[in-house]
């Protein structure tokens, strides 16, 4: 079956009532605050570029982030890592979808590639350049 998880700021609920009355597959809306529920019971994580698809890859779920037209950079980290799979075309999806559906499950996430991630001390630095800010800001003002 397929849950659907809008995003928080959507207030169009029933923008998918007729996909879901055609659809051969179960399809069913979660309004469930509490993403860990989701995530526990789901075998695959679909979406664009969220906070909850970053999390799901570092927990080792198999997500795919769709991005159609995407112009630019991805801003979704976990997909320059290969931790979560970016598709930005239709064609690029269905291909992988099947991929997605083919694999055996991840049971672990891709914990050197996350350790990386997460030893770069991002608010380390942020800490260090304010101080130093604040330092030469309080040197002028002495």
């Amino acid at each position: 079956r397929v849950i659907i998880r809008l995003h928080p700021r959507s207030r169009d609920i029933h923008k998918y009532d007729t996909i879901i009355t055609k659809s051969r597959i179960p399809i069913i809306f979660d309004t469930n605050k509490n993403h860990h529920n989701i995530f526990q019971k789901s075998n695959y994580i679909i979406g664009m570029t969220s906070i909850l698809l970053f999390e799901a890859g570092l927990r080792g779920k198999r997500v795919l982030s769709y991005q159609p037209g995407l112009k630019g950079s991805d801003p979704l980290p976990t997909n320059r890592f290969g931790i979560t799979v970016g598709a930005y075309t239709k064609k690029k999806l269905i291909q992988n979808l099947k991929i997605m559906f083919n694999q055996k499950k991840r049971s672990v996430p891709a914990v050197p590639i996350i350790n990386n991630y997460i030893k770069q001390n991002a608010t380390q630095k942020v800490i260090h350049v304010m101080d130093t800010i604040l330092r030469k800001k309080q040197s002028i003002h002495t």
